[in-house]
């Protein structure tokens, strides 16, 4: 009896000594770290609108892109035409001038000393927004005198109701003067396309010096089959008459040169 009587309260006693145990480590023992406190969410970064589909590519836009038998929209292009072009395919006439001669493929400096030259970049005649536009030197040296037997020399005489003419084979096309001014040598707006199909004559400005280049427009006025020759001269005998009276002028200007000079050298001996 007193065996059992003592395990009772060695029982009671171990569990007396366990609630002790657990109130005290609650009251005194080590606390809980405390909750970290919410940290809200960043808020969703808003992607930027994605851009819109490419609408699918108009026919009629894309052939908006080409005007005029194919030739397109950009200031300076060289057309398919334009590279089948060959010394000599174009004869220009300008009665005014007295001058009467073919045109030549591309304005190298080669090309130019033989005459009046097509640009690389230029239209061929014909109706629509066309630039036939060409280059010819405006003087001569000789012994280091200007000369005006150049093609351009007497350009700037070109005035209201002129006429200029290009021949192509097939047919004859006729331009009547527009306008004409100057340019800085580095400007090349004057080959551009203008809007309406035009002749373009540019040389240098002023005579003797290439700093500028003057500008010279004439609009496409008609266009005759070229069996149709006479459309070409307003006056035939007056132009021969002009180149006569320019070269004889020429030829006197030239021995006039030489008899001063024989004078010259005649007082110094």
């Amino acid at each position: 009896m007193r065996t059992s009587g003592r395990r009772t309260g060695l029982l009671r006693a171990t569990a007396l000594l366990a609630l002790l145990l657990a109130w005290c480590w609650a009251a005194f023992g080590p606390k809980a770290p405390p909750e970290a406190p919410e940290v809200p969410s960043p808020p969703v970064a808003l992607q930027p609108l994605s851009a819109p589909e490419a609408p699918a590519p108009d026919p009629k836009a894309a052939l908006h892109a080409y005007e005029d038998d194919g030739i397109p929209d950009s200031r300076l292009y060289v057309s398919e035409e334009r590279q089948t072009y060959r010394s000599g395919d174009l004869r220009l006439v300008i009665p005014l001038l007295s001058l009467d001669t073919t045109l030549y493929d591309g304005t190298t400096p080669s090309m130019l000393n033989r005459g009046v030259c097509l640009y690389e970049y230029a239209s061929l005649p014909g109706r629509g927004n066309r630039n036939v536009s060409i280059a010819g030197h405006r003087n001569n040296r000789r012994a280091g005198v200007v000369t005006d037997d150049a093609p351009f020399y007497y350009v700037d005489r070109l005035g209201e109701g002129d006429f200029l003419y290009l021949a192509d084979g097939q047919f004859v096309h006729r331009y009547v003067y527009e306008t004409t001014y100057v340019v800085k040598e580095t400007d090349w707006s004057p080959i551009f396309r203008q809007g309406f199909s035009c002749l373009t004559i540019t040389s240098c400005e002023p005579i003797g010096v290439n700093t500028h280049r003057i500008v010279v427009v004439a609009r496409l006025d008609d266009i005759a089959p070229a069996g149709e020759q006479a459309v070409f001269y307003e006056n035939i005998q007056a132009l021969q008459a002009a180149e006569q009276a320019r070269r004889t002028q020429l030829l006197a200007a030239l021995i006039g040169r030489a008899v001063g000079l024989a004078a010259l050298l005649g007082g110094a001996c």
